[in-house]
């Protein structure tokens, strides 16, 4: 009868020890989530910023940054678009 009381007890603290494991690393998932989340945002909101900026010194500087032209130029700087055959280097 005495081994069935420490038997029992044994068997709840690997249980609970268990699931402390599991919960903490659920809680350290969870802490990553987060960080990738505030790390996305920031990104997003410096990239809207630096969209915003950049048309705003466009127009300052009197172009459209609509156009075509003014396109293939940001593009260019960015690295995104070809060197287009139409004159425009360096």
């Amino acid at each position: 009868m005495q081994g069935r009381r420490h038997g029992k007890p044994r068997s709840l603290l690997a249980v609970y020890a268990a699931e402390r494991g599991h919960l903490a690393k659920l809680a350290g998932q969870m802490v990553a989530g987060k960080l990738d989340e505030q790390h996305s945002l920031i990104s997003e909101k410096t990239v809207e910023q630096l969209e915003l900026a950049l048309t705003g010194i466009l127009r300052d500087l009197g172009h459209d940054p609509a156009t075509e032209y003014v396109r293939q130029i940001v593009g260019l700087r960015q690295g995104a678009a070809p060197p287009a055959a139409d004159g425009l280097h360096d």
